[in-house]
């Protein structure tokens, strides 16, 4: 990857492993790097102006958000598309958000959403709402999940807790009593949100996210 300044002719043989100039040239233009040129013969220098927009993200994960330069920058580009585009995105569980992405096109785990999601916790980008939290039920025999309103919740639980008080059933024998007729004793979690505190750079990382990615994400 090229740097932002002056290169001399030798560098940039070197660099390319030929003395064609004009091949050198049409390289660096097709990687899609902004330059001007300089001199003549031995004297001649070629200033890199601006990077290609892929290399515009990257910098901006690793110099803001504080990712690993071994980050897979690809995969973080799409996990961030769905992140800042759909609400309901942050509602899912890490499988579901693999899911989803597998869907487009896009080999991920849940491990490394899970890294991802963590990190933007760390710096602010997303917390755990504890006032509004995300009900479901989810069937360990299936791995699917379903999710319940907090009425629902409220009344799978109150029915569970009948079992053990009112029919002295013993907790394992209620569980599996509910898991039985719903797939699952209910669960509930924090709602994950973004932070308004960083619109300006949700906004930055949204205007990097090149603009294939969004057209076909966008359309389904």
């Amino acid at each position: 990857m090229l740097e932002k300044r002056t290169y001399s002719r030798s560098e940039l043989i070197d660099l390319y492993k030929t003395n064609r100039l004009d091949a050198i040239k049409a390289r660096i233009r097709r990687a899609g790097y902004v330059f001007s040129e300089a001199g003549r013969g031995s004297s001649y220098t070629l200033e890199i102006l601006d990077l290609p927009r892929e290399d515009h993200f990257k910098q901006y994960c690793i110099e803001v958000l504080g990712f690993s330069p071994q980050t897979d920058f690809q995969k973080l580009k799409h996990f961030l598309f769905f992140f800042l585009e759909n609400e309901d995105f942050m509602t899912l569980q890490y499988n579901q958000m693999a899911e989803i992405m597998i869907q487009h096109g896009v080999r991920i785990t849940p491990q490394t959403i899970s890294s991802y999601f963590q990190h933007l916790q760390r710096i602010g980008w997303a917390f755990s709402d504890n006032f509004d939290y995300v009900y479901f039920l989810y069937d360990e025999t299936y791995g699917e999940t379903r999710y319940i309103t907090r009425e629902e919740y409220c009344a799978i639980n109150k029915e569970f807790w009948q079992l053990i008080n009112n029919k002295h059933y013993t907790w394992s024998q209620a569980y599996a009593a509910i898991k039985s007729k719903y797939g699952s004793k209910p669960r509930k979690r924090p709602r994950s949100v973004k932070n308004g505190f960083y619109l300006t750079q949700y906004k930055a990382v949204w205007d990097l996210i090149d603009t294939e990615i969004k057209e076909n994400k966008l359309g389904g």
